[in-house]
């Protein structure tokens, strides 16, 4: 079983239909119907000879399977190519996150252990300092030249559903990156549920707007559409008015977004813009406000469709076309089992889990557990050797977030029991940004807690408790510095505030509710 298979499957069935394309970078021009709007298109046959050279070019470079590839092209023709060839070997396709700083790739490469890097020429330069320290091969994705007597053809390793076909890296409570294997097993299962659930058709025209690093934009954008047969339109960056421009241009029928998305194209929106077209619009990565959800309703006609899950999880529950509701995450997939457990049920060491479901009565709040074909094996160690330890899928996986059950069986979030901070649905670890902020000369104290924004959803923010005789203003530019360095721009915190004390409660535990945010 592997997920490259199936999607060769699909590919192969009609190589004359286009399978990926590329958006302008300057976008469509409103109002120009004479404007191109696509600067390149592969068609499936393309993407498979592309495909079958990078397959070549990956035995070159002796991969075998399950070894571990890391990956970061640009936005191109390259894109699926790559991925579709590492699958393909049988390696492991390890995503990397091009916002990340050089210190952060540093730490992430030990942990990864791959055996080849392949990036666009830019992140190449800009990385060189990883790049000569990570003992591996790097490659820019302009290499691409296999030598003449390796034919460019293109076979596909057998793997088993337990091998690991990705591998993501989610912070953790801690802090530090933890790595998440998923299977092709896992991968194939949710893709097929989700499949069904959303009545992917191949005539859905896809355009691309998420990040190619996490579980959105990766598997669900890029894997899931090309094992439905869609075309998929990678625009080079979000862009409100050439999003709205391109959906009705390329008669676009599927858009995946989070939240931030949904309220910039409803701000940027003209007495002029439809979205008439689109068949399906996907919310997910942070929780959706439910008056964002009824003011696009009623600005567009769209009803924004609201699933929830995890990387550890897959996608685990969703609002159905046609069946949707403002506020909730929707109902658990088929095959899926979701509970919520209850700590303080007098059960000691043995919770309590309240199955949700049609015709059972409401429930919650507790903290949302799945089981099932999706979940996750473990967590990769932190010598970057898989974990041989419990199978998380045999119990109840803790999600951490608090949820409840209506009387249909549609779940509802309430919010997190962790402290994550969820920026335009790019998740924050707070003891992460502390421990950097902790290291600069003259801070005392420091927490780090989200603040309400209008457009991403909460944006960090840093309360310093600053050494006697220091001077707050010297202080934040040094603070300023460091982040600015070290962290990715969208874990730097957005306001520095300086107090005398943090708030602790009576058992000397930080409140983070009580910090000062006037």
């Amino acid at each position: 079983m592997n997920l490259a298979r199936r999607i060769l499957d699909t590919l192969q069935s009609d190589s004359s239909l286009a399978a990926v394309s590329g958006l302008q970078e300057a976008g469509l021009h409103h109002g120009d119907p004479d404007t191109p709007s696509l600067a390149w298109t592969q068609s499936r046959s393309q993407l498979l000879e592309h495909t079958a050279l990078w397959s070549a070019r990956l035995r070159q470079e002796g991969i075998e399977p399950g070894q571990r590839v890391l990956l970061d092209p640009s936005r191109g023709p390259e894109l699926v190519a790559l991925h579709l060839a590492v699958l393909s070997s049988g390696a492991v396709v390890v995503p990397l996150n091009s916002s990340l700083s050089t210190a952060e790739i540093e730490e992430l490469l030990p942990r990864a252990q791959p055996s080849l890097v392949v990036t666009s020429p830019g992140i190449a330069r800009r990385h060189a300092a990883a790049a000569g320290n990570s003992g591996c091969r790097w490659l820019a994705e302009d290499e691409l030249s296999p030598h003449e007597h390796l034919a460019p053809t293109l076979s596909v390793e057998s793997r088993k559903p337990a091998d690991t076909a990705l591998l993501l890296f989610t912070s953790g409570t801690t802090g530090q990156p933890k790595g998440v294997p998923l299977s092709h097993g896992e991968l194939l299962a949710n893709l097929d549920q989700l499949a069904l659930a959303w009545q992917r058709d191949p005539d859905d025209r896809l355009l691309h707007l998420l990040p190619t690093h996490h579980f959105h934009g990766l598997v669900l954008g890029l894997y899931g559409s090309l094992l439905a047969g869609n075309e998929i339109v990678l625009a080079p960056r979000f862009d409100a008015r050439a999003c709205l421009d391109a959906i009705a241009a390329l008669d676009v029928k599927l858009i995946m977004g989070v939240p931030t998305i949904y309220r910039r194209l409803l701000a940027e929106a003209g007495p002029d813009d439809s979205l008439a077209v689109l068949r399906l619009a996907l919310c997910g990565s942070a929780p959706l406000d439910a008056l964002l959800w009824q003011q696009f309703h009623e600005r567009f006609g769209v009803e924004l469709v609201e699933r929830y899950g995890l990387t550890e999880t897959g996608i685990i529950s969703s609002n159905l076309p046609g069946d949707t509701a403002a506020g909730s995450a929707g109902f658990p997939l088929p095959g899926t089992l979701i509970a919520l457990c209850d700590h303080d049920a007098g059960a000691g060491d043995h919770p309590i889990y309240h199955e949700g479901g049609p015709g059972l009565p409401a429930s919650g709040p507790g903290e949302v557990c799945v089981q099932g074909p999706t979940v996750f094996s473990g967590y990769l160690q932190d010598d970057g050797s898989p974990d041989n330890g419990d199978d998380a899928s045999k119990g109840w996986f803790h999600t951490g977030d608090i949820g409840r059950f209506d009387e249909r069986g549609r779940l509802y979030l309430d919010g997190r029991i962790k402290d994550l901070v969820i920026s335009g649905g790019s998740n924050i670890v707070p003891a992460e940004v502390e421990r950097l902020l902790s290291t600069v000369e003259g801070v005392t104290e420091v927490v780090v807690a989200g603040l309400p924004d209008d457009d991403l959803g909460e944006v960090p923010a840093a309360w310093i408790v600053g050494a006697p005789g220091a001077d707050p203003a010297l202080l934040e530019r040094a603070l300023t510095r460091v982040a600015d360095d070290k962290l990715a721009r969208y874990k730097r915190p957005r306001r520095y505030s300086f107090v005398a004390e943090l708030p602790r409660n009576a058992m000397g535990k930080l409140d983070r509710s009580a910090l000062p945010r006037g």
